[in-house]
């Protein structure tokens, strides 16, 4: 059990950060994009689901430089592969 002052608290407050800003984000974009006029509803919804969409891959991502740190390529790997399918999916797309 972790107490209040221990010191691996706060290898996870970056990510923590990030996370709260971004669904913020989302949120306001959202707020945003209903009470925009009709010609920015569009722009501001595409902006919202990058948003939506780059929160878990930027996770991931940041999950992947930890464990390439700490020596677990296996889990590295992995989570490069569970990034690559979105990026996969977009380029097909495109």
């Amino acid at each position: 059990m972790t107490t209040p002052d221990d010191p691996r608290l706060e290898r996870y407050r970056p990510l923590s950060r990030l996370v709260s800003s971004g669904v913020f984000a989302v949120a306001l974009l959202a707020v945003l994009a209903l009470a925009a006029p009709a010609a920015l509803r569009e722009p501001l919804g595409a902006a919202m689901v990058v948003f939506l969409a780059a929160i878990p891959l930027l996770r991931v991502a940041w999950l992947v430089g930890r464990w390439f740190r700490r020596g677990d390529p296996r889990f590295a790997l992995l989570g490069v592969l569970v990034i690559s399918v979105p990026v996969i999916g977009l380029l097909l797309a495109t």
